[in-house]
């Protein structure tokens, strides 16, 4: 759909997409809510900690600092709304 996205932006943004959230498996984050479900402000700090752990495991050295940014920021939309 976007061929002009180099295989490794698209690398980037999978492994980014891949550990977004794994910040939320810390139990000091997780906060019940009223409707029963679970919040998990700031996982956005702790998840690229893990994906920079796991990519470097993997010898994906060079696609720390982008994936690490994306991640951190993934929530960055939700609070510029009104």
């Amino acid at each position: 759909q976007y061929p002009n996205v180099s295989p490794e932006k698209r690398l980037v943004l999978a492994l980014s997409a891949f550990g977004h959230d794994m910040g939320k498996m810390f139990k000091d984050i997780q906060r019940p809510k009223e409707d029963g479900g679970t919040s998990y402000h700031e996982h956005e700090d702790h998840s690229p900690k893990i994906l920079d752990l796991f990519l470097k495991h993997i010898h994906l050295h060079p696609l720390v600092r982008d994936t690490s940014l994306i991640t951190k920021f993934h929530m960055r939309p939700y609070s510029l709304k009104g």
